[in-house]
């Protein structure tokens, strides 16, 4: 079985079946932290709370998180201070990735009921196959795979940590910001 195949069967088990409603636009990446805080204020603006740097980052691996229960979302940035939890540092590439990737998440949250469980974006699982292979490339999304495996996740996890991956590539982030206001409002 191929690797596009094995991601196939992932997509399958995990139900794909949201409904579509983000204009997906592939654009450039912006590295303007103008466009990310718009991303930031969106997501506030949803009634989740923005940390950048918590003392919970020092020592942690994760680039970041989102929270349903904590209703939070999390930003360990690359350089921070360990000695400062909470300073804000000049954010990296990687970190303003890690805003799109994390804002995602509340998107796939906000799909169906706001209740913790992300769902991914697209009703098939060949659109949704088809969006995450344009950004990504069979090595990574192997390597994605592998360490959500290694950590335990399950089938659909991995096919929403894929699509939130792919989104943080290859969709801009004054659009994300506009998915949180519409997806998420009123939820």
């Amino acid at each position: 079985m191929t690797f596009s195949q094995r991601l196939r069967n992932l997509a399958l088990a995990a139900g794909l079946g949201a409904v579509a409603v983000l204009g997906i636009a592939s654009s450039a990446r912006s590295a303007e932290l103008g466009d990310h805080a718009a991303i930031l204020n969106a997501v506030q603006r949803s009634g989740i709370r923005v940390f950048i740097n918590p003392k919970v980052c020092v020592g942690h691996f994760a680039d970041g998180w989102y929270s349903y229960n904590d209703r939070s979302l999390v930003v360990c940035q690359d350089n921070m201070d360990p000695m400062r939890p909470g300073y804000i540092v000049e954010y990296t590439q990687n970190d303003l990735d890690t805003i799109r990737h994390e804002a995602h998440h509340v998107v796939q949250d906000c799909l169906k009921e706001r209740d913790g469980d992300v769902d991914p974006l697209f009703d098939t699982q060949e659109e949704w196959y088809d969006f995450i292979s344009k950004y990504l490339t069979e090595e990574q999304m192997d390597y994605i795979v592998s360490n959500y495996q290694r950590m335990g996740a399950d089938d659909k996890t991995i096919v929403t940590e894929l699509e939130a991956f792919a989104v943080a590539r290859g969709v801009s982030p004054r659009h994300i910001a506009e998915a949180v206001d519409t997806i998420c409002k009123d939820k």
